[in-house]
C-alpha cells in the first residue's frame, strides 16, 4: 500500500481527495502537492508504468539544456509505440517550431507532445500557477505545451520509457470513442494559430480543419453515434467558433 512506502521514506507523500475530481482536475491537485525544492515534475497515470530509466534519461537531457522546459519521449500503448508524430531532428528541438508543426497536422495527431506520463515538466514552470492545466479542456495537457513552449526548448528521447495499459475506461479510449481530437485541433489552431503560423497559413489551416471536421460528423450519422459522442460535439462546437 502507499502509506507502507511513505513509512519507509519521508521524500514520500500520500494525498487522498476529500471529494471525487476529474481527471485534468485531479491532476492539478497533484501538481500542488510538489515539493517547493523540487526541480522536475512527473505525472504517472494509473493505467501507466514508467521503465527503469526513463528518469534517468529524461533529465539527464534536460540538465545538459537548460533551455528546455519539458522532456518527451516514445511509449507503448499496448503493443504499439504511441509517440510517433516528431521525426528525428535531434534531442532538443525549437519550442516554437515544435508547435507550429502540431498546429499543421492534421486531428488525431495525439501524441506530437506526449501523454502526460510521457511528459517531465521543469517544476518553475508548474508551480508558475495555481491550476496548471486548464479544467475545462479536457487535453489541457497539450495546451500547456502550446503556452510554455513559445519562449522554451523542448527536449525529446527517442526510446521507449513509458507503458499505458488500454482499457475501456481509460481517458485515451475515452477520447478515440467520441473522437475529441478534431474539436481539440481547432481549439488550440483558433487559440495559438495567431503565435505560431503566418495569417495566410493560419486561414489556409482553419478552413481546411472545419471542412475535415464537418466531412467527419456527416459521416458518423451513417454509423449511427450514441448520444454520448452528439452531445459531446454539440458541446464542443462553441469553442470551435470563429467570430
Amino acid at each position: 500500500m502507499p502509506q507502507e512506502y511513505a513509512a519507509r521514506d519521508s521524500r514520500i507523500r500520500v494525498h487522498d481527495n476529500a471529494t471525487f475530481v476529474d481527471v485534468i482536475g485531479n491532476y492539478n491537485i497533484a501538481f500542488r502537492q510538489i515539493s517547493s525544492q523540487s526541480k522536475y515534475c512527473k505525472v504517472v497515470a494509473a493505467d501507466d508504468w514508467l521503465y527503469p530509466d526513463c528518469l534517468e534519461k529524461m533529465v539527464a537531457l534536460a540538465e545538459q539544456h537548460p533551455s528546455v522546459a519539458m522532456v518527451s519521449a516514445l511509449g507503448l500503448e499496448g503493443t504499439n509505440v504511441a509517440q510517433f508524430a516528431l521525426p528525428y531532428y535531434g534531442d532538443v528541438l525549437p519550442g516554437h517550431e515544435v508547435c507550429r508543426m502540431r498546429l499543421r497536422l492534421g486531428a488525431g495527431s495525439r501524441y506530437h507532445f506526449g501523454t502526460p506520463t510521457l511528459l517531465l515538466f521543469r517544476s518553475d514552470i508548474v508551480r508558475s500557477r495555481h491550476a496548471f492545466y486548464n479544467e475545462t479542456n479536457l487535453h489541457g495537457d497539450a495546451e500547456v505545451c502550446f503556452e510554455f513552449l513559445s519562449h522554451n526548448d523542448f527536449g525529446f528521447v527517442y526510446q521507449v520509457l513509458m507503458f499505458s495499459r488500454l482499457r475501456e475506461e481509460s481517458m485515451t479510449a475515452v477520447s478515440k470513442n467520441l473522437y475529441t481530437y478534431y474539436p481539440e485541433a481547432l481549439y488550440n489552431l483558433l487559440k495559438f494559430g495567431p503565435q505560431y503560423l503566418e495569417e495566410k497559413e493560419l486561414t489556409y489551416r482553419i478552413r481546411e480543419l472545419y471542412r475535415a471536421y464537418f466531412r467527419f460528423l456527416g459521416k458518423q450519422a451513417y454509423y449511427r453515434r450514441d448520444n454520448a459522442f452528439w452531445s459531446y460535439h454539440v458541446r464542443s462546437l462553441p469553442k470551435c467558433d470563429i467570430r
